[in-house]
């Protein structure tokens, strides 16, 4: 993907909010990321009064404003021309107008490969990763107009930051709420009809991690908005989670899941421990834990199959009946909510999910004994295990 078609894709895509205001602080462990920022110091104060100083950011659901997304368009339209310093002017010009507003570091990163100044490129894409690793390593490694970047002897520089990158952003995990959470106003399906339809879903779902020490976010998937449901293991160290491509509904109340995949995350290194695709339409999944990993309990028209993750594949196998799922989703998505779930990481207190007067999902943070809650989520919608399908 070029540049100029990079502002669209990526204009209402979301930044950082830097906050300081460092309380009591320790050092992180671990060798620094070359070429980017030291490792901000993390916070040893459960649920701070403020976001503090710490890996993430604070509002990953931010919306720029039309100042800043028109900027970027005027970008774009010079971008094509080949007018390079005055496409970059409008780029810093919409980055100024809006400091969380990141897509168009990429664009001015892209304008410099464009004209073969590889340092300043790449020193606008560490700028970037060191301000939030994901969702922007996907779009770094998936912009055509870097591909001359990354086959020159500064791709190995960016290699690096981008392994080294991704156990930074990981550092801490463990100790953070897990949860779905949309990024944006979702798109609706509309009415059923009295035919069966296959209808593109657009959720605009991601996985987030939200510390209670520092209150903020990392983005922990990057798939196209598709995530439907996450399940965390009994230790608390891996994820499973599941994406899907369509819904299928006819007459009735008939729906299923279309293109779904099953995939597993080691928290601590934010590596893939397992990839599968399910064949055929889901009427229901169930995700069950099993010790410290997953078990699946698929239903389809033929019935229902378990399946475990084996050599990073999925494979039949028997599991006890009594076993009770973790999660359920189905065509409706994840419809019943988490009464209430420790907070990890030593943090006394609860997360759990609440809905509105509107119908409105949400997840609600609260300290043992302590005043009133904390909001987490954005303003679209947020679920720990998932979400309904809008």
């Amino acid at each position: 993907m070029g540049a100029g078609a990079a502002v669209l894709s990526y204009g209402l895509l979301i930044a950082a909010r830097i906050v300081a205001a460092p309380p009591t602080v320790v050092a992180p462990s671990g060798p620094p990321v070359s070429g980017a920022a030291a490792v901000p110091p993390a916070a040893t104060v459960c649920l701070p009064a403020a976001p503090v100083v710490g890996l993430g950011v604070v509002d990953p659901f931010h919306v720029p404003p039309p100042a800043a997304t028109q900027l970027n368009a005027d970008g774009k339209v010079l971008y094509r021309q080949g007018r390079w310093d005055e496409a970059r002017a409008k780029y810093r010009a919409a980055e100024a107008a809006d400091p969380d507003f990141l897509a168009p570091a990429l664009n001015v990163a892209c304008s410099f490969v464009r004209q073969e100044r590889f340092g300043e490129a790449i020193a606008e894409v560490l700028r970037l990763l060191d301000r939030a690793f994901l969702p922007w390593s996907e779009e770094v490694l998936s912009a055509a107009d870097l591909g001359a970047l990354k086959v020159r002897p500064e791709g190995k520089q960016l290699r690096t930051v981008l392994s080294e990158g991704r156990f930074r952003w990981a550092e801490g995990l463990q100790g953070d709420v897990i949860l779905v959470a949309r990024t944006r106003a979702p798109l609706k399906l509309g009415t059923p009809g009295t035919a069966e339809a296959a209808l593109v879903l657009g959720p605009r779902q991601e996985i987030f991690a939200w510390s209670p020490r520092t209150r903020r976010y990392r983005q922990l998937t990057s798939e196209e908005g598709r995530v439907l449901a996450v399940a965390r293991s009994s230790d608390g160290r891996r994820i499973s989670y599941a994406t899907a491509e369509k819904l299928i509904r006819g007459p009735g109340s008939g729906v299923a899941l279309r293109g779904v995949v099953l995939k597993e995350l080691e928290l601590g290194t934010l590596s893939a421990l397992g990839r599968g695709i399910l064949q055929g339409d889901v009427r229901s999944l169930q995700v069950l834990t099993v010790g410290t990993g997953f078990a699946y309990r698929i239903e389809r028209a033929t019935g229902f199959v378990t399946y475990r993750f084996k050599d990073g594949g999925l494979e039949p196998s028997a599991v006890p009946r009594k076993l009770s799922a973790a999660v359920s989703l189905t065509g409706h998505g994840v419809a019943k909510g988490v009464a209430a779930i420790p907070l990890p990481g030593g943090c006394e207190g609860t997360a759990r999910d609440v809905r509105d007067a509107n119908a409105v999902a949400t997840v609600w943070v609260r300290g043992k004994g302590r005043g009133p809650e904390i909001t987490i989520g954005g303003p679209f919608g947020a679920g720990l295990t998932g979400l309904p399908i809008p």
